[in-house]
């Protein structure tokens, strides 16, 4: 009977041996999502260490990657899939992942982290990419942040419904509490603080289904050795609630950018019984619903003005959010953006930024700094005062789409912050507002987080080779022109493109969502179109989306070289010229238009549907589409101040609601010069602001209809660069005679076929 025992003990011991942990069965689904068949040629072992390290081996013809944590295997298993199989898993699902048929061989390498904490994701990014995201769409995303090695990301998804039950268990009723709330899209500013009932009250669907996609989302991010960043109470609270509890010390805000009183915020004291009562109750339907890892966001005063800028007053508040938090748990981290430090620098004094934060027990407030590429805030309060931070990259507002993507500076920042940034710097984030921008920038970036990242001329040369799906030495030169001589290059600034911008002569005071700086040379931009048109290797789905974004970077530059040639025409009025150039602006933004129907990460169809997808009635689908193109264009009411702010170079959006806008001030603009007199700058607004709001609520252009495609999309841009060719050759050699330079720039000419 002993030996019995013995024999079944050991086996019990050699079982669980030779048992797959958590973390090592998150990498074989993980694997099973992205390349299902090559799942078996993958071995994942975990090995778990006090230093997140990653080894990627081969062994017995297998591919074996060992880490001390989820974390550090999937980054192990991205660093393999980029720098040996040319393979990108991109962050949005509509990117095939592409692998090789037989994975390829690899030598021993391992990579150690430099820092414990990366953090994703911004409150806007909910609002100008993600409002519409299904399940399928948020699988992906987690999977990239975790290839990518990101294991603090925001999951503010769902917060409406805690706050709803929240408002309501207080008495107010179903309709004051949905009508506290903004639309879906609009929803990052209603969490920070900005506006309220913008195109509310939001629908018992929409509560209930980003309740329950937040489950799902915040058990993928930890089973992927994730700690998601839950919501907390901030102090904002609906005005409604002053009838019921009117000695509290509630205040109102001012209006923020240009909404009206009836959309301003209330503010709740946090030296107010209330305030712990409500968050209270609201970490405990939190954490009731999504469990908690113990941070949580809250972002009191974003881009307002204070309710008293007093010192004590400031660390009065900081105190109470915190010490409200701890009441329900514990553990809890506050974590919190720094972006009003830069915003309202004026306000944030350093000795009011002290009092703030060091009203927080050291290592309890994490701080995000958060457009470190521009101004890094550590700098300027004494690296926080001991508080523990992370260095973030933004890259874009709105969701632009452009180029700009400065490399060297970021690399130059992280590593300047890495040396000096003090023990208390914790790590790396990224916060863009909006996905339709460099994603490449985002891998570079994140890859600065472990030891021995590859540089920059390994990196663009892989990345070049995995957007192609091969070695190609004509896609690695265009890609590194691109990057060195673009992108990365002060001389050619490249701006949102100006078939977007809201139109205007070239003299004209231009709105601030407007860049100053537009390359006039565009025959090198063009010259880098032609040399990724002629790669052989072009039927990767990232080929497609590089040559199209590169393309519509081209005619955005053309348009708006055209735009001043209509400019300087009416100005001299000459009608002939005026007109010409009229309809040479039109054709492009056609063609420009077409070229964005190439490839469906492009399109304006499926934001619309997507919004349209969350509706369980005509009616809400209607709803949801509404503050879907609402956000794009005039972003709130009619000549709103936020207008163009989020505009996408989007197909659709170019062909129903800029080019309208074209039409409209070319209109005006070629009848002043017929009469010989200056546009009416009061009638063009108002007709333009009529157009605008009558798209936004489907009363202009509603049918979206796409158009067919004669031929593939290589071959549509490759006819599109030879029609291009000769026309933008005249306007660089135009803009030199203009210049008054004698040497010529000059367009290459490619043989596609």
């Amino acid at each position: 009977m002993r030996k019995l025992i013995s024999i079944l003990a050991l086996l019990a011991v050699c079982a669980s041996l030779s048992a797959i942990t958590k973390d090592e069965q998150a990498l074989y689904d993980l694997v099973e999502r992205i390349a299902p068949q090559h799942k078996s040629n993958f071995v994942f072992e975990q090995k778990k260490q006090k230093i997140e390290t990653y080894t990627v081996h081969a062994k017995g013809g297998k591919v074996v990657i060992t880490g001390s944590n989820a974390q550090s295997m999937a980054v192990g298993l991205n660093y393999y899939l980029k720098y040996y199989c040319h393979t990108t898993v991109s962050w949005l699902v509509s990117s095939p992942v592409e692998m090789p048929a037989v994975l390829p061989s690899v030598s021993r390498f391992t990579q150690t982290a430099r820092c414990d904490n990366r953090f994703f994701l911004n409150y806007c990014t909910y609002g100008y990419t993600m409002p519409w995201f299904t399940w399928a769409d948020w699988e992906r995303l987690i999977d990239w942040m975790a290839l990518n090695g990101i294991n603090m990301p925001l999951a503010n998804t769902g917060a409406e419904e805690i706050a709803y039950r929240v408002y309501t268990s207080l008495g107010m009723s179903d309709e004051e509490t949905r009508s506290f709330f903004t639309g879906p899209a609009h929803l990052p500013w209603h969490r920070m603080s900005n506006i309220d009932k913008w195109q509310g009250p939001l629908p018992h669907s929409w509560l209930k289904g980003q309740l329950e996609l937040q489950k799902k989302i915040v058990a993928r991010e930890r089973e992927l050795g994730m700690k998601p960043i839950l919501p907390g109470f901030s102090g904002h609270v609906p005005g409604a609630l002053r009838t019921i509890f009117p000695n509290a010390k509630i205040s109102k805000l001012q209006n923020w950018a240009g909404f009206r009183d009836e959309t301003s915020c209330y503010f709740l004291d946090p030296q107010d019984s209330l305030f712990a009562e409500i968050q209270h109750r609201y970490i405990k339907e939190v954490i009731k619903e999504f469990g908690t890892d113990h941070i949580y966001g809250i972002d009191p005063f974003n881009e307002m003005k204070l309710p008293s800028e007093d010192p004590a007053y400031l660390a009065a508040v900081a105190k109470g959010i915190y010490g409200t938090l701890t009441d329900v748990d514990p553990q809890a981290t506050w974590l919190q953006m720094t972006w009003m430090f830069y915003f309202d620098k004026a306000t944030w004094t350093p000795e009011r930024v002290k009092a703030f934060l060091t009203a927080v027990p050291q290592g309890k407030l994490i701080l995000l700094d958060y457009w470190g590429e521009y101004q890094e805030i550590w700098r300027l309060h004494e690296k926080y005062h001991g508080q523990p931070y992370i260095w973030c990259y933004l890259g874009n507002f709105g969701g632009n789409t452009h180029y700009n993507a400065e490399f060297n500076k970021v690399r130059t920042r992280v590593e300047g912050t890495f040396k000096d940034g003090g023990s208390n710097f914790s790590g790396l984030g990224g916060t863009l507002e909006g996905f339709d921008i460099n994603p490449e920038m985002y891998e570079y970036f994140y890859e600065k987080a472990w030891t021995g990242y590859p540089d920059d001329e390994l990196f663009l040369s892989a990345l070049a080779d995995r957007h192609c799906g091969a070695e190609d030495t004509t896609f690695r030169n265009a890609w590194k022109s691109l990057y060195y001589d673009i992108i990365d290059s002060r001389s050619y600034a490249g701006s949102p493109n100006t078939a977007t911008e809201y139109p205007r002569l070239n003299k004209d005071n231009k709105p601030y969502q407007t860049s100053s700086k537009i390359a006039n040379d565009n025959v090198l931009a063009f010259n880098v179109w032609q040399h990724l048109l002629s790669t052989k290797n072009n039927s990767n789905a990232l080929f497609v989306y590089d040559a199209v974004n590169q393309g519509r970077e081209v005619l955005g530059t053309y348009f708006y070289c055209l735009r001043n040639d209509f400019s300087q025409a009416c100005y001299k009025r000459d009608i002939a010229l005026a007109e010409k150039k009229a309809k040479e602006m039109l054709e492009t933004l056609d063609d420009l238009d077409l070229l964005l129907g190439l490839h469906k990460d492009f399109s304006f169809n499926k934001w619309v549907d997507d919004a349209r997808s969350w509706g369980q009635t005509p009616e809400e689908k209607e709803y949801f589409e509404v503050n879907a193109r609402t956000l794009l264009t005039t972003w709130g009411f009619k000549g709103h101040t936020l207008r163009d702010y989020a505009r996408r170079t989007w197909h659709g959006l170019v062909a129903h609601f800029y080019k309208h806008r074209w039409e409209i001030f070319i209109n005006h603009s070629l009848n002043a010069v017929r009469k010989g007199v200056d546009v009416d700058a009061n009638n063009l607004r108002d007709d333009i602001f009529q157009f605008e709001w009558n798209f936004t609520q489907k009363l202009a252009d509603p049918d979206l209809t796409e158009a067919p495609v004669n031929g593939t999309p290589v071959e549509v841009m490759r006819r599109m660069a030879v029609k291009y060719s000769p026309l933008i050759q005249q306007q660089a050699d135009l803009n030199a005679d203009n210049a008054g330079q004698e040497q010529r720039v000059k367009v290459t000419p490619h043989d596609f076929y």
